[in-house]
């Protein structure tokens, strides 16, 4: 089971009550038990979190429930990570500290920094029970980011754009004013985009003496950063967008040969083939029940020239055919085998 400090769960019940329902009543509709809002280092279930904010979207007809929920939550409290992330020199340090070390607080948050561009993006990578939790899932992590770089900053940050993989929904009004700039919909992944003046700015609160003691007391208790095949995951994801997707090409980006990425991959149980597989799959699950999204564009969005080939893949890979799948919305259920 994958788990989270309730603390995650602060401001969510003043963001139910606000659109009608009472949120002891959803948690518990969800499997969590309402006394864990009493103490925020109970664990609880992080799958049954995102059930909570997908069932209190749908109940109050509010899409955007989850970025709600965060909001109202404020500044994230992440723990031994969050003092850390105060006494950071640089925004970009500190969101450093968050992307690496956010398994501290729950196992299956997924945050990627892809700082190579010109304005750097902030990659959220999170998957629920249900398309739906997954959706609001995504909107949290988003909302939080934000969040805590505002703190982080001391000022009102806007990023440069937010973007999400899921199709835009109904009721977005509340995610325009919180994020306060361009939102896409449908897209390969689900982040967003901070300026490269805003990514360098100093953290308000940070000071050299009380950034060093951070660092000598509370490095080393904190767990390592990403393994290195989710880094190539990562990178695979967006290779396979750009049509140039190779172990060679790999290499080259990270500037290794191919058998040393062979190596490093091995060492952690998996091959170039086994994590693109990974990331193949993963992008399918997204997108192959919005039915607005063709086939075709999925197929080019996963690195197969054609929509023969893709469908191939799709019928070895799931043992259905794309449309039967596409059409039948419960086979997602069986998303958890692959």
């Amino acid at each position: 089971m994958r788990l989270i400090r309730s603390a995650t769960l602060i401001g969510f019940p003043e963001a139910a009550r606000e659109v009608g329902l009472v949120p002891e009543e959803v948690l518990s509709k969800s499997g969590l038990d309402p006394s864990c809002l009493d103490d925020p280092d109970t664990l609880i279930s992080l799958d049954s979190f995102f059930d909570a904010l997908a069932l209190a979207a749908e109940l109050s007809g509010t899409s955007d429930f989850a970025i709600r929920a965060a909001h109202k939550r404020g500044v994230p409290d992440l723990g031994p990570v969050t003092l850390l992330m105060r006494e950071a020199e640089t925004v970009e340090e500190a969101i450093g500290y968050y992307s690496t070390h956010i398994a501290m607080h729950a196992d299956g948050f997924v945050v990627q920094i892809e700082s190579q561009l010109d304005n750097p993006v902030i990659v959220v990578q999170l998957a629920g029970r249900t398309q739906e939790a997954s959706i609001q899932a995504s909107q949290f992590a988003a909302a939080g980011v934000t969040m805590t770089i505002r703190w982080l900053s001391g000022m009102n940050f806007q990023p440069e754009m937010v973007s999400f993989s899921h199709a835009r929904q109904k009721g977005t009004e509340y995610t325009r004013r919180f994020f306060d700039c361009p939102v896409s919909y449908n897209q390969i992944l689900s982040g967003i985009v901070v300026r490269r003046e805003d990514w360098k700015r100093s953290v308000v609160t940070s000071s050299p003496y009380l950034r060093k003691q951070a660092l000598k007391y509370l490095t080393p208790v904190l767990p390592s950063p990403d393994n290195f095949s989710t880094k190539v995951g990562r990178l695979i994801g967006q290779m396979l967008a750009e049509d140039k997707c190779s172990a060679t090409i790999m290499a080259d980006y990270l500037n290794i040969d191919r058998r040393t990425l062979n190596r490093r991959l091995e060492k952690e149980g998996e091959t170039f083939s086994s994590v693109m597989q990974k990331v193949r799959v993963d992008i399918t699950l997204r997108y192959i029940t919005n039915k607005d999204f063709p086939l075709t564009d999925l197929a080019g969005m996963v690195g197969f020239e054609g929509l023969s080939s893709f469908s191939r893949w799709f019928q070895t890979t799931f043992g259905y055919s794309a449309t039967v799948w596409r059409s039948k919305p419960e086979l997602m259920k069986k998303s958890n085998r692959f």
